[in-house]
């Protein structure tokens, strides 16, 4: 997984991709990107 940090305007803004699962978000805050990387991971230790 790798991540980007973008600063505009003043606010800071995330985006990511998951390789594993193709999965990927962009323009979000850092809340809401731990919540993604943290359901990303508990749905990897369901298998």
């Amino acid at each position: 997984m790798f991540g980007i940090l973008a600063i505009a305007w003043g606010n800071i803004w995330w985006s990511a991709y998951d390789p594993t699962t193709d999965r990927s978000i962009h323009n979000i805050s850092e809340e809401e990107i731990l919540v993604w990387i943290e359901h990303l991971y508990s749905r990897k230790e369901g298998f």
